[in-house]
């Protein structure tokens, strides 16, 4: 989502990133970040400090029930296509949350 990122992110804003399934090795527009002066942060979750961790999910939770933040979903599939939401998963073109019905 970097071109996306860039079309919209202000001066001196942040980009924190915590995974690429499709680019493991993503490569930086080095100057249109620089001239803009935006971080790029790799966030890694299991590493975050718990009281971090505890006030970002008390933001993200407060964003989400008065509608600031939306939570897209792209698909809801059953159990037993389990394989098939792996798989889209995986594929990186899905934009939303993939469900699985239990």
């Amino acid at each position: 989502n970097l071109d996306l990122s860039l079309a919209v992110i202000a001066v001196n804003g942040t980009i924190a990133t915590y995974s690429s399934n499709s680019r493991p090795d993503p490569i930086l527009p080095f100057y249109s970040l620089m001239r803009r002066s935006i971080t790029v942060r790799t966030v890694l979750v299991f590493q975050t400090p718990e009281r971090e961790l505890a006030a970002a999910t008390s933001a993200v939770s407060r964003l989400l029930s008065d509608g600031s933040l939306t939570h897209p979903i792209a698909v809801r599939l059953p159990l037993d296509q389990a394989a098939k939401a792996h798989n889209l998963v995986e594929s990186g073109k899905v934009i939303g949350k993939v469900l699985i019905h239990i």
